[in-house]
């Protein structure tokens, strides 16, 4: 009898079957578990990711201060839960000219069924990294201007020759960038934060051209006007013929400068406190290693440039590693709005950066160059209207010039 019941197999699969189901019960459970941690795991992918850029555009606008708490924001929306000890750590790593911002998201993942296989706390994470990219472009001309129509103008008989230079307008308006007039612009990258008009007899060649591109940052808009000090020379003015020199200092109530005559500016700085540095007459102007200096120390009677008549005129900014390096012309940006005119019959030729955040600046002359084609010629103005044949160059190596270009911000990982 025992041996019968022994071999025999009727009912033998129950035992096995409760001896298997709560494996199988547990695999289930268990492949449950995996896939809610993969879920929660591409959810903390979201929030590395938004951690990341968010922390990456603070440190590339100067608000680097800023970059943790702006981090933690971002995951938090896209899924980091303190309440499951969740966690964020950024890192900082500058490498050439691109600055990468890692994230890395931890936080504990819920254990349903997988209890009988796993002792303590399962925690799933996520990591992140951005490239903050900076685009110095071959940008000679910037209009800092946000809304006006035509805040780059090109109009009348005008022909700019200027292909290794671009053209950057942060004007948002559909007509930021205007042609008009018989007028032939052969230029490199055209940068719209807008748009542009054309009428006239235009032939516009251009390497590439965006619009609606976004705005570009202003390189200088930390640099102050300095304080000006004891008065130099008041009322300074020159007239008659021959040859005349002028001397670095502090110039009040302007600088007058007509007849026919050839005028030398030392190497330095000129400091000119109220008035204008009005340029007139024939001959030449020329100076080297030059910054010219327009504020007032009364918040009054602010002074531009005015440039007419038909003198030549060469000037050259500090080079690179000097006191002023790469400015030319610097106009205080405290001034209220109002006209920079480098206009005149003769030449005018610029190598360093005219530099005029709340002015209209108009530039141009109609000589051919005094020097050789190699300069760096840079605006960077309210609006800029250009006239005649404007010698614009783009040859900025060593100068220290800043270039205008952006920020971009992208994930790398």
């Amino acid at each position: 009898m025992l041996n019968f019941l022994l071999h025999r197999q009727d009912g033998s699969i129950l035992p096995l079957t409760a001896i298997i189901f709560p494996l199988l019960l547990g695999m289930a459970g268990f492949g449950i578990d995996v896939s809610t941690w993969m879920m929660n795991k591409r959810s903390l992918q979201n929030a590395a990711d938004a951690a990341a850029i968010a922390a990456a555009w603070d440190i590339a606008s100067g608000a680097a201060d800023m970059a943790a708490f702006s981090g933690w924001k971002e995951a938090e929306k896209n899924g980091l839960d303190t309440a499951l000890d969740g966690s964020l750590d950024l890192g900082i790593e500058t490498i050439g000219n691109s600055t990468f911002v890692t994230a890395s998201v931890s936080q504990r993942a819920p254990v349903w069924f997988s209890a009988m296989f796993v002792s303590g706390d399962v925690y799933t994470s996520a990591a992140a990294a951005t490239a903050i990219i900076s685009r110095a472009g071959n940008f000679c001309l910037l209009s800092l201007e946000e809304e006006a129509d035509g805040a780059i103008t090109i109009a009348g008989n005008v022909t700019v020759d200027a292909k290794p230079c671009g053209i950057a307008v942060n004007s948002t308006s559909d007509t930021g960038l205007v042609l008009n007039g018989n007028v032939t612009v052969m230029i490199g990258d055209i940068h719209l934060a807008g748009d542009y008009d054309m009428s006239g007899n235009v032939f516009f060649d251009y390497k590439t051209l965006r619009t609606g591109a976004g705005q570009l940052q202003d390189p200088y808009e930390d640099l102050e006007a300095p304080e000006p000090a004891t008065c130099d020379y008041n009322n300074h003015s020159i007239s008659g013929s021959g040859n005349r020199t002028l001397y670095p200092g502090t110039y009040c109530n302007g600088i007058t400068i007509n007849g026919n005559n050839n005028v030398f500016m030392e190497p330095g700085v000129y400091i000119i406190d109220r008035g204008d540095f009005n340029i007139g007459g024939n001959g030449t102007l020329r100076g080297y290693n030059v910054t010219i200096i327009l504020t007032s120390s009364t918040g009054s009677n602010w002074g531009t440039m005015d440039v007419t008549g038909g003198k030549d005129i060469y000037l050259t900014a500090p080079a690179q590693g000097q006191p002023w390096e790469g400015i030319a012309i610097y106009q205080d940006r405290n001034a209220p709005p109002g006209e920079m005119k480098m206009t005149g019959n003769g030449a005018i030729e610029l190598d360093g950066v005219i530099y005029a955040p709340s002015q209209k600046t108009r530039f141009g002359g109609d000589k051919e160059l005094l020097a050789p084609e190699s300069a760096c010629t840079h605006i960077i103005s309210r609006t800029i209207t250009l006239h005649g044949n404007p010698h614009i160059k783009n040859d900025c190596e060593d100068t220290g010039v800043k270039g205008v270009g952006g920020i971009s911000v992208r994930l790398v990982m």
